[in-house]
């Protein structure tokens, strides 16, 4: 109760606070005209608190009681800063004018028709830059510095000794970057995340030459002392800080287009030194037209432009460059971040590099990159302010050029690399030997000053990888929710965790999450370097490029593309002779601005004029429908919100099926013609257990309507024409039985399970009748189930799954004779894209756990193959081991058998340490098919034996196999898996307590089940976005997937279900004994399965158990039920996984 009691406590004092604060308004303007300042500073003197103003100059404070006798101080770049009592602000709604600071410099302006020459000026100093800077490549050690202030205090410090190995200086460096000389991304930072969760430099973030680099001498990096949940880091390290080195990298400003976006205005005087210098003034042309209502557009085109105004000083004497400082102009500030409330808004950039002459060359000798952002907390009513400044000094030109440093030890230029983050031990004599010499490297006072409150920087410094062992795992208060059903009472302590509607801005939620990934991230400390290494070796073998098979659509080809170091694909379009390249959709710029990007549904008109797309922004099951115009290369402002799929049936009219906001069924079919302004629902399905979906045939001439639940289909067709679709109906649903339909030349195809459990293949014609007569023409044998059909005009080709493996099965239609395409024992097979009707090849997708997958044209009449794919990656040097694959048959407690499929190095068992992987789904009729797996490999790369099991529940032994394992009979699932494991435990592949169990969504059911029947198996239990508090879930029906699922795990509202639902429920069945060690994966946006479940079973289970192993819960803030997107961040998660497998096996005794 005492939980319960503080919740009650800080409410009430939060509620008291929030009636004792001061609300201050007001604006500041400054200039002659007294224009508005945007994003000027409002800060208190000595005090943590301020904020900035809006883009209109307004500002508004809420300033608690105690602090009315404070000052608060005014401030924006290029004016004089003003402070004012915080008493003379009350009551009014002030105008603060700041003054323009004046510079007092010995100069002399050349007249404005003179105003060419500034041109000439730069073009000859441009074209000197070979003589006047390196022209060898050469090598140099530099000072490098990271300051992070938040509401204008230090939250973090990072400063390193680098070493760095630079090409010449060259002109026309245009020709450089179209050779992809560029690194842009590295796939192995441990870290990328969501742009608006941290402070990003993307908008200006520019590129090095890949030869160019730089590694760690000596580094320090202190705490992450930020008062809210944001990593505060600083993007892109020590290379990035020279990307701004404008002589070198030229066409990052002094590009081809330079002359025609800027304004230049030309100065003569004297600098510090005392000579005579040219200073070049610039500010870019009034190209872009500003407005709100379009400030996507506007954002675009300052991303592509990106306008900067500052200014070049040049020596008249020899035209070398030896000052630049620009910065973003006011009135562009609002513009070139999207982020609007809570997320991190970047709002200006100032940058700074000086040159100097030494022996015979100018060098860059300072470097400053300044950042600014404000986060807009809406739940809160404030507006924080932050600074990120990094900086390089020069130190020492080395005399012979170093040789190229090794892939390990180099340092990017990436915007995900964060040097705090990088793995080097604290080196105190190092530091206090550089510091005599080198006095940039003493921390001052103002910085220690808040820094050194609780821990000097020097502690920080030593104990930023080492892990808090005092360090408490949170506990989750207590608040009794009980809900009366069948008599009983469900008391659910922990029901406070579930928010459906926006758990960001719940504040007790949010804290409890934030304390379990600091918890997490805790443990993790001493692992990083391990994450990173493991990393780098599961990316490695991927190739940096990659494409796929183009497809033919309507007219045209489609292919998606990977290029190197980039995340996301790049979608092209090709004519039908396969030229006339165009870059349909490039992923990488469409998701800079997102926390989360896919596309699917990529869908043309017949016409390819125009071109759907379905785009994902949350990780959530909801889609927003989008159109491009091909023609104009623009994407219409007319989207459509959750959608589910969408079709075209001419050039100007849509079908798509539209999702219930609440609980994401697609309930809605409906009709959209774009020259007219209201859509038209055609069909609503009021069966909350059924839900709509759309195709269409391979000719694209008819569209196939499903109604479908988990037992029975209704089934209409409507043939393409101009208006609004005519639907027939084909099957109706009152037959209760489970169908499939599709459309080749001029017959319908139906797979259905009326009469056949393991589905049967009938056929009729296209020519509608009512009383429409379906023929049998395929019916598998016993042991056989059909998974997947495709019919073409001489053949049938045929999908099925014997005792867990699939093989395709060709039928000529002439004679009904039959073959099969043979494939390796334990291999999986399938069809690829085969829209050809009239073709007598078929495309198919053979894999296995030994075999990369590889794609094949088999023609269907003389049985021959021919490669088209072979997706085999790059060599990995971590995997030396040979691998042996067996089939087990475990015997569960009904004595049924029970496939295994084992992976294992080949090694001596008596020699070894028993090490095991399991992993199994276990529900919805989905079966483990071998699959190839980098995965698999890694794991017995480490010693460990991989064991897929084909428990009931999935499909690998047919329909039966899947009826056997839900419903009454969900227990048999658990059942088999123990019982798979504690076959092999007798096998000796393992031992009692040295298993690792992994599993995701229903297989984290299947995980945490098993976990509380049988603990003492396991070592480790992986649940990825875990369905674990079934009871309560199913019992709300306002939830996605609920009542659809009924078929699947029973309804609760049922006594007789409720009852059986509860014998396993994982969250239910926690109780006080030991566990093993846990880890739980969920994302925030989880429409499926909801953060809350996770979150809840770990709250119970830290309160029940009674052992000291580890239980980690990791919350994504930003991703849903597949994870984070992006091609590599799959493999973020996988390294931590093995990070701390190995942490847990390393007191194992190996042979290798």
């Amino acid at each position: 109760m005492k939980h319960y009691y503080f919740l009650l406590v800080t409410l009430w004092c939060t509620i008291g606070l929030a009636q004792n604060n001061q609300l201050i308004t007001g604006t500041v303007c400054g200039g002659n005209n007294e224009s508005p300042l945007p994003y000027a500073y409002v800060m208190f003197e000595g005090l943590p608190l301020g904020t900035v103003t809006e883009p209109d100059g307004s500002f508004r404070i809420n300033i608690p009681v105690e602090y009315l006798d404070e000052t608060i101080r005014f401030s924006y770049m290029g004016f004089e800063s003003k402070a004012v009592a915080v008493v003379e602000l009350i009551d009014s709604d002030t105008t603060i004018v700041l003054v323009e600071k004046i510079n007092q410099l010995n100069t002399v302006t050349v007249t404005p028709e003179k105003v060419p020459s500034a041109k000439k000026i730069l073009k000859k100093a441009l074209k000197k830059i070979p003589q006047n800077y390196a022209s060898d490549t050469f090598s140099f050690t530099g000072y490098y510095r990271e300051t992070i202030q938040e509401y204008g205090y230090h939250i973090r410090y990072t400063d390193a000794v680098v070493a760095y190995r630079l090409s010449p200086y060259e002109l026309n460096q245009e020709k450089v970057k179209s050779k992809d000389a560029f690194i842009v991304y590295d796939p192995f930072a441990l870290y990328t995340g969501y742009l608006g969760d941290r402070l990003h430099r993307v908008h200006f973030h520019w590129k090095t030459k890949k030869e160019d680099q730089a590694k760690i001498m000596g580094l320090r990096a202190s705490n992450d002392l930020s008062k809210t949940r944001m990593h505060a880091n600083i993007e892109a390290g020590p290379m990035g800080i020279l990307s701004k080195d404008r002589v070198n990298y030229q066409s990052a400003f002094f590009g081809k287009d330079m002359f025609k976006k800027y304004r230049f205005t030309l100065r003569e005087g004297m600098n510090n030194s005392g000579d005579w210098v040219y200073r070049i003034a610039f500010e870019p042309f009034d190209q872009i037209e500003l407005d709100h209502a379009k400030r996507y557009r506007v954002l675009s085109k300052l991303h592509k432009s990106k306008p900067l105004q500052g200014e070049i000083e040049i020596l008249k004497d020899d035209l070398a460059i030896t000052h630049i400082a620009f910065s973003v102009p006011s009135k562009y500030k609002e513009y070139f971040c999207s982020y609007t409330d809570m997320a991190y808004k970047h709002f200006d950039y100032k940058v700074e590099t000086k040159y100097e002459k030494i022996d015979d060359s100018y060098r860059l000798v300072y470097a400053r990159h300044e950042d600014e952002f404000i986060y807009r907390d809406t739940n809160k009513n404030e507006v924080i302010p932050y600074s990120a400044v990094s900086e390089f000094f020069l130190d020492s030109i080395h005399e012979h050029c170093a040789p190229p440093f090794s892939e390990a030890e180099t340092i990017l230029n990436s915007p995900e690399i964060k040097l705090n983050e990088h793995f080097s031990e604290y080196d105190s004599s190092f530091w206090m030997n550089y510091q005599q010499h080198n006095a940039q490297a003493i921390i001052v006072e103002p910085i220690r000053m808040k820094m050194e409150e609780d821990q000097t920087l020097e502690y920080q410094f030593v104990h930023r990888h080492t892990r808090d062992t005092n360090l408490a795992p949170p506990v989750a208060f207590q608040v009794e929710h009980k809900t009366s059903i069948h008599g009983d009472i469900l008391v659910d302590q922990y029901h406070w965790l579930k928010d459906v509607s926006n758990p960001l801005a719940n504040d007790s939620v949010m804290a409890y999450l934030d304390a379990e990934n600091h918890y997490f991230n805790n443990y993790f400390k001493p692992l990083r370097q391990s994450e990173k290494e493991l990393l780098r070796q599961l990316v490695m073998p991927i190739p940096k490029s990659d494409s796929s098979l183009p497809t033919l659509i309507g007219g045209f080809y489609y292919q998606s593309i990977y290029k190197p170091d980039e995340m996301y694909p790049y979608v092209m379009r090709y004519d039908s002779n396969m030229e006339n390249r165009i870059e349909l959709f490039n992923l990488n710029e469409l998701s800079e601005n997102n926390n989360f990007y896919t596309i699917s549904r990529i869908e043309p008109t017949p016409s390819g004029e125009k071109v759907l797309f379905l785009e994902n922004t949350t990780g959530t099951d909801r889609n927003t429908l989008k159109i491009k115009d091909v023609s104009n290369n623009s994407i219409l402002s007319d989207s459509i919100e959750n959608v589910g799929n969408a079709l075209w049936l001419s050039e100007h009219e849509l079908l798509y099926t539209s999702l219930d906001p609440v609980t994401f069924r697609a309930n809605k079919l409906i009709y959209r013609d774009l020259n007219q302004s209201e859509p038209k629902v055609i069909y609503e399905e009021k069966d909350p257990q059924f839900s709509i979906s759309i195709s269409q045939s391979s000719s694209r001439e008819i569209v196939i309507m499903s109604l479908n639940s988990k037992d029975a289909s209704e089934i209409y067709f409507a043939r393409k024409k101009s208006g609004l679709p005519s639907f027939k109906l084909l099957i109706s649903r009152e037959l209760s039985c489970n169908n499939y339909v599709q459309q080749a030349g001029e017959r319908f195809y139906r797979i259905t399970d009326q009469g056949a459990p393991n589905y049967r293949i009938l056929s009729c014609d296209t020519t509608y009748t009512e009383d429409v007569t379906w023929k049998e023409i395929y019916r598998p044998k016993k042991e056989a189930l059909v998974t997947g059909f495709l019919a073409f005009e001489k053949y049938y080709a045929i999908r099925e799954k014997e005792e867990a493996l699939n093989h395709i099965k060709i039928v000529a239609r002439q004679n009904g004779k039959t073959h099969r395409i043979r494939t390796k024992k334990f291999s999986n097979i399938s069809f690829g894209k085969n829209p050809h009707y009239k073709s007598d090849s078929i495309l198919i997708r053979t894999e296995s756990f030994q075999d990369a997958p590889k794609l094949y044209s088999w023609n269907m009449s003389d049985k021959s193959k021919s490669l088209i794919k072979d997706y085999k990656e790059k060599e990995r040097v971590w995997f030396k081991r040979r691998m042996v694959i067996k089939r087990l048959w475990a015997t569960s407690k009904d004595s049924t058998k029970i496939p295994i499929t084992v992976l294992s190095p080949k090694y001596t068992k008596d020699n070894y340490e028993k090490r095991l992987y399991m992993t199994s789904y276990g529900a919805y009729g989905t079966g483990m098919d071998v699959q190839y797996s980098l995965n698999y490999h890694f794991w017995v790369s480490l010693g460990f034996t991989v064991a897929l099991v084909h428990v009931r529940g999935g499909d690998d032994m047919g329909t039966e196999w899947h009826e056997k394992g839900l419903m009454q009979y969900k227990q048999n699932t658990f059942d088999d898996f123990i019982a798979s494991a504690e076959l092999l435990i007798e096998e000796g592949y393992t031992k009692k307590g040295n298993i690792v169990a992994e599993g995701s969504s229903a297989g984290g059911l299947l995980m945490g089940a098993a976990t509380n029947m049988r603990p003492d198996l396991f070592k480790l239990v992986i649940l990825n976005v875990p369905f674990v508090d079934v009871t309560n879930t199913m019992l709300d029906e306002s939830l996605p997937l609920t009542t659809l699922e009924y078929d699947e795990w029973g309804n609760p509202n049922k006594k007789e279900d409720f009852k059986y639902m509860m014998s396993y429920d994982p969250y239910q069945n926690i109780r006080a004994q030991d566990y093993p060690n846990m880890l739980f994966i969920t994302g925030l946006n989880d429409s499926r399965v909801g953060y809350y479940e996770p979150a809840k079973m770990v709250a119970k289970l830290r309160y029940m158990k009674t052992d000291d192993n580890i239980i980690l819960l990791k919350t994504d803030y930003y991703s849903g039920h597949s994870g984070s997107s992006g091609r590599f961040e799959s493999f973020r998660e996988d390294a931590m996984k093995f990070a701390l497998v190995i942490e847990l096996f390393k007191d194992d005794k190996r042979e290798d």
